[in-house]
């Protein structure tokens, strides 16, 4: 592993957003209804499992269809209050015929390239940063993470999810 890749993973875990999209740009997660060969949602998953538990997080990785996952996390407050959820997807569509490298992660001119970094790794980086400050500042009642797969085709991930909550 590169001193940049270390940088960038150290900076990730402690819940830094760029890094965060950066290293989720990083992991293949095409959507393999929408790409042939794309890799689907389970090492996202993975990836995402270990930072919120490290954060303190209960967490479950759930199939949800034929290798693809969700990631549910819920975090307690020992103080009683509402409800709140942060939900983004984890799958993106396919790379083909992108120009830039699809899985880099690179920032040029201040901004992070690669496939998904603006649907949705950067929305699922501030998701994860708003997570792990509510659970180390503290919050009231509980938070739940809802990372889902299929968002990009028949949302099968969230239909789940919504099941679960009812």
């Amino acid at each position: 592993m590169s001193e940049l890749t270390q940088n960038v993973s150290r900076r990730a875990a402690a819940g830094d957003p760029v890094a965060l999209t950066r290293a989720l740009v990083a992991i293949p997660s095409v959507n393999p209804v929408l790409e042939d060969g794309g890799a689907g949602e389970k090492a996202i998953a993975q990836q995402c499992r270990v930072w919120l538990e490290a954060w303190g997080f209960r967490v479950r990785v759930e199939e949800v269809a034929p290798d693809r996952f969700n990631v549910i996390a819920l975090h307690r407050s020992p103080s009683s209050g509402a409800s709140l959820i942060l939900n983004g997807h984890l799958d993106t569509v396919g790379v083909q015929d992108m120009a830039s490298p699809p899985f880099g992660g690179e920032v040029l001119d201040g901004k992070v390239w690669g496939r998904g970094a603006c649907d949705m790794k950067g929305g699922l980086a501030l998701i994860l940063a708003t997570a792990r400050a509510l659970a180390h500042e503290g919050h009231v009642g509980e938070l739940t993470v809802a990372l889902t797969a299929d968002e990009e085709h028949a949302s099968v991930g969230m239909q789940e999810f919504v099941k679960g909550v009812q």
